[in-house]
């Protein structure tokens, strides 16, 4: 395909993340192996990253009952800060005030906005 002019230059952006200054904590896997059968056992976060102008990043902090696949907490941001992420989070516990989320596994890939003191204290 090179030959032909059919390749695509990756991009080489540099996505800058933010942290609250603090040592990560380090978190077992409780998520693995897991077996199912009702919803608000295993919640997942995760913030994606959106390219949309010349290197202008954009995110969705989410967060997702993985049982019932429903979306829990969404929440779009110009940042990566913390906030972010524990306003995701309050909205759950809104989606879930009837029923609460006690003894609810959260699984995340333990960024810096998941181990912050803001996000904590949620």
């Amino acid at each position: 395909m090179s030959t032909s002019g059919m390749t695509i230059k990756p991009l080489r952006s540099r996505i800058v993340k933010t942290s609250d200054g603090k040592g990560k904590g380090h978190y077992p896997n409780l998520a693995n192996g897991l077996i199912l059968n009702n919803v608000n056992q295993l919640i997942v976060g995760d913030i994606t990253y959106y390219d949309i102008i010349d290197d202008q990043w954009s995110y969705i902090f989410t967060l997702k009952d993985i049982y019932s696949q429903r979306i829990l907490g969404l929440v779009p941001s110009l940042s990566m800060e913390a906030s972010f992420a524990s306003k995701c989070l309050e909205q759950a516990f809104a989606q879930r005030k009837d029923v609460g989320l006690g003894g609810c596994i959260h699984h995340s890939d333990n960024g810096s906005q998941y181990d912050s003191k803001a996000y904590k204290k949620c």
